[in-house]
């Protein structure tokens, strides 16, 4: 297993699930209170959570955030903090089969 950065799991989770904030607006605040040279780990999901407990008023964007970073962190809890790179290892034959079909890519070996 390999660990990941904060930015990296909470992109993961913000690219793959529907929010309610526009996302092209929400990314800059991901990525000036997550980093890519912090291992994602218990601190992380407690910036999480420190977000979502900041975004209690009733601004209207507080309680889109709120919603947001809610649903961030309900995902988070549901996905493990390491990447198995195993699995994708697995997985590459059916990924590169899939990228031929559907998008005509081919690959290439670097020698």
């Amino acid at each position: 297993m390999i660990d990941l950065s904060e930015l990296k799991v909470i992109e993961d989770v913000f690219f793959r699930i529907s929010l309610k904030y526009n996302k092209s607006s929400l990314y800059p605040f991901i990525e000036k209170n997550f980093s890519e040279n912090k291992i994602f780990n218990d601190e992380s999901v407690k910036k999480v959570k420190m977000i979502i407990d900041n975004s209690k008023d009733n601004l209207a964007h507080n309680v889109l955030l709120n919603k947001d970073f809610s649903h961030i962190n309900k995902n988070i809890k549901k996905n493990k903090y390491k990447f198995n790179d195993k699995y994708w290892i697995e997985k590459l034959p059916d990924i590169k089969r899939k990228t031929q079909k559907h998008l005509g890519l081919n690959y290439c070996t670097l020698r």
